[in-house]
Formats: structure tokens, C-alpha cells, sequence
């Protein structure tokens, strides 16, 4: 996230300073600019001539970034208010931040539209900011620095939609002893599969820029023993019918099987 935000405060830089006349599209039906367009444009103005805090780093082949202290990796990120800076700062019983929030929709807007000068792209009458209208509006710009700005605003929402859909959520169901996760698995899908519940580790994506959250989970059990005893426990909680089918035994023959390898239920 730090070095998103470092790349894409460089290249905002550089389109800047604002016009002196605020963007006629933003004016035509969004209240909140018409007002107060000033304060975003002194808020990213403020932000993109602020000091960095980490060095700016290429990746690896798998995508990973050298370590920097993890201070100053905070202290960048904590420059502007969103899901990761705000979430950060709660756990380091830090001051919010104040800086502009790169994930709401006016500041967005006043990016996409007003520093880039672009005709804004509108759906019924409205005026459209999210990934749909980033890539539209990517199609149709020539500038490089353009380009960027919106590649970056891009990649912020990528990361804060894995904090909302996986990262936040999952921590906030681990057990604070042992640090695990203990879903709920049953057969009561219709195709009477296994599935698991609360959370559904099925969830995770397996595409995308995402897939790297299913490094975070791994099966742990704490001996062979007990490694046996689990499978023990599956066989003969399931059972097969003259098909071949596998189906589930009765709810309580599930529950003594489990209770006779020492599991819970």
C-alpha cells in the first residue's frame, strides 16, 4: 500500500496545480463540490507536497517489495484516511488521519475530473466514479500521468476491498488463543457436499489479485494423532449407497462419530 500511494502521489504532482475555474461537469448536480470543491483540492495539494517516508522500491518476480521499517511504512500510509490507514491506526492507538480519503467518492472525482481536466462520465444523469468509469475513462486518456493517477486509484481499491472482504473480517473470527479459524462444516448443501460456514474458506478468490490471501490460511493440527483421528471421524460420519454416492449418516450418528474420535461437534 505505501508504495502504491508513493507512486501515485509522484505522478499527481505533476499534474498539479489545480485550474483556477472548478470542473463545469462537477458543478452540474453534485451539491457537496459546488460547495466545497476548495477544501479536496487543498487536501490532495497539501498531500502530494508532503514528505515521504519509505524509498521507492521495485518488486520481486512474485510481486513482493524489499522491507522497509515497518515506522515509516506506517507513517506513509498514514497520510491519507482510508480502510488500511484508519484500521492501522486504531491497532497502534494512533491519531486518525487526516489527509484525503483516496477510497470516497468526492475526492475520486475531483482526481478523475478536476485535476485531469476530463468530461465527466455520467449513468442516468449521474456522475460515475467507480471501477467501471475508471476504466472507461483509462480507455480514452492519452497523458501517461493520467493514466497513472487512475491505474493507482485502481490498485487502492483492490487492496481495501481485500481488507473488507477477507483480511478484517477473517482476523476479527480467530480464536485470540491459539490464532486459528474454526468454521463450521456440515453436509447441508443440497448436492450434500461438505461445505464450511463462518467463514467459508471456499470464498477466498482463486483469481485475480486477490489469490494471495489463500497464502494467509493454512490446515494446522497439532499431531499425526490427531490428523487420524479427524479423517476416523469423516468415514465414518459419511457412508456409501448402493450408487456409489457418498451421503451423510443421520445428524446423530455424525455427532457420536465425532464424539468417539475426540472431536468436537
Amino acid at each position: 500500500m505505501a508504495q502504491i500511494l508513493l507512486r501515485l502521489k509522484a505522478e499527481i504532482k505533476k499534474k498539479l496545480p489545480f485550474k483556477d475555474a472548478p470542473h463545469e461537469g462537477l458543478l452540474k448536480g453534485e451539491k457537496w463540490y459546488q460547495t466545497g470543491y476548495q477544501k479536496y483540492r487543498d487536501q490532495i495539494t497539501k498531500w502530494a507536497n508532503s514528505a515521504d517516508w519509505v524509498e521507492k522500491t521495485e518488486p520481486d518476480e512474485d510481486g513482493i517489495h524489499p522491507t522497509q521499517p515497518e515506522a515509516a511504512i506506517f507513517a506513509q500510509c498514514h497520510q491519507v484516511r482510508g480502510p488500511v490507514s484508519n484500521a492501522w491506526s486504531i491497532e497502534s492507538d494512533k491519531a486518525e488521519p487526516t489527509g484525503p480519503n483516496l477510497s470516497h467518492y468526492m475526492p475520486i472525482r475531483v482526481l478523475m475530473y478536476d485535476l485531469l481536466g476530463e468530461e465527466v462520465i455520467r449513468s442516468l444523469g449521474k456522475v460515475q466514479s467507480d471501477g467501471e468509469a475508471r476504466g472507461k475513462l483509462l480507455d480514452r486518456l492519452q497523458d501517461d500521468t493520467a493514466k497513472e493517477i487512475i491505474k493507482g486509484l485502481n490498485e487502492i481499491s483492490g487492496v481495501e476491498q481485500r481488507m473488507k472482504l477477507y483480511l478484517t473480517p477473517y482476523t476479527q473470527l480467530m480464536d485470540p488463543e491459539t490464532g486459528c479459524l474454526y468454521p463450521l462444516v456440515s453436509s447441508m448443501l443440497a448436492t450434500r457436499r461438505m461445505g464450511a460456514s463462518v467463514p467459508n474458506p471456499m470464498q477466498l478468490a482463486k483469481r485475480g489479485e486477490s489469490t494471495y490471501v489463500r497464502g494467509f490460511f493454512e490446515a494446522v493440527l497439532r499431531n499425526r494423532s490427531q490428523s487420524a483421528r479427524v479423517v476416523d471421524a469423516l468415514k465414518r460420519a459419511l457412508y456409501y449407497d448402493k450408487t456409489d454416492r457418498m451421503q451423510p449418516r443421520g445428524l446423530g450418528q455424525g455427532r457420536r462419530a465425532h464424539r468417539a474420535a475426540g472431536l468436537s461437534w
